[in-house]
């Protein structure tokens, strides 16, 4: 199964192998994935397989605390 992973900067093939076998773990089915980069992102990753985002980003965690402290 083919998915995306997207990346504030360009990971080897070591790391990108490493998430390809923990996603493949995960949904039970071999995970080849192609690598994009997002400097907006500033950290950590974005996984896209079949309908499903995983984000594990430094970005969306920021979004998150920003939300969590604004909120009353």
């Amino acid at each position: 199964m083919e998915g995306l992973i997207i990346t504030a900067f360009k990971l080897d093939d070591d790391a990108v192998d490493k998430i390809e076998k923990k996603f493949s773990k995960h949904i039970n089915a071999e995970v080849k994935l192609k690598q994009e980069v997002d400097r907006a992102l500033l950290g950590g990753f974005i996984v896209h397989i079949r309908n499903h985002m995983y984000d594990y980003s430094i970005k969306r965690r920021l979004e998150d605390m920003n939300k969590y402290l604004l909120s009353d």
